[in-house]
């Protein structure tokens, strides 16, 4: 009877360890999408980045219990705005060490609308900076995740990592996001193309 009583224990507890592990979510690159734009007094500068990768790890069983990882390749930079569609900001990007920015983060805080303030940590070239952004999370069913949000800033970094860019005389930068990431039977892998 009593072995009986620990196998029943044994068996309860194994199943709530089970149900509480991490699930893993990766991205989904041809449901994906991560747009910029850059203004400035002598044209616009919009692209897009094509090499990016990344998981969503689900920590608990509310939805905004989750850390976010993503690996952006920037040498993959694309000009999609007419004016400047044959300069090859990939180039200048590869040419620079480290050109792929990591970023990790978690919901810190939820407005009211549903918008989740995300926080983390971005590394690029051997710095750290700690930044956030809004993202809308959608959840549809227990294997698919969509984030979604827009950034906007000043440029200060992103002129002292680049300093040619100054030639544009840049104003402001922004991006748009479209994150989707499916449930993963397997592990990660790093950047796909």
């Amino acid at each position: 009877m009593r072995a009986s009583f620990l196998t029943l224990l044994l068996v309860l507890f194994s199943s709530l360890a089970l149900a509480e592990a991490p699930q893993i979510f990766i991205l989904n690159l041809a449901e994906s999408s991560v747009q910029f734009q850059i203004d400035s007094p002598m044209m616009p500068i919009t692209g897009t980045i094509e090499r990016y990768s990344g998981r969503l790890v689900k920590t608990g069983k509310l939805f905004n219990q989750f850390e976010i990882f993503l690996d952006c390749e920037l040498a993959s930079t694309k000009i999609t705005g007419e004016q400047l569609q044959g300069l090859s900001i990939g180039e200048l990007m590869a040419s620079v060490k480290n050109s792929t920015a990591h970023f990790e983060g978690k919901p810190v805080s939820q407005k009211s609308d549903g918008t989740l303030n995300i926080g983390g940590t971005l590394k690029w070239r051997g710095k750290s900076y700690t930044v956030s952004f809004p993202l809308q999370l959608k959840q549809e069913g227990k294997n698919l995740i969509a984030l979604q949000g827009k950034i906007r800033g000043n440029t200060t970094n992103l002129l002292e990592e680049l300093p040619m860019l100054s030639l544009f005389q840049i104003q402001s930068a922004s991006a748009a996001a479209k994150l989707v990431f499916i449930k993963s039977s397997g592990s990660f892998n790093g950047l796909a193309s």
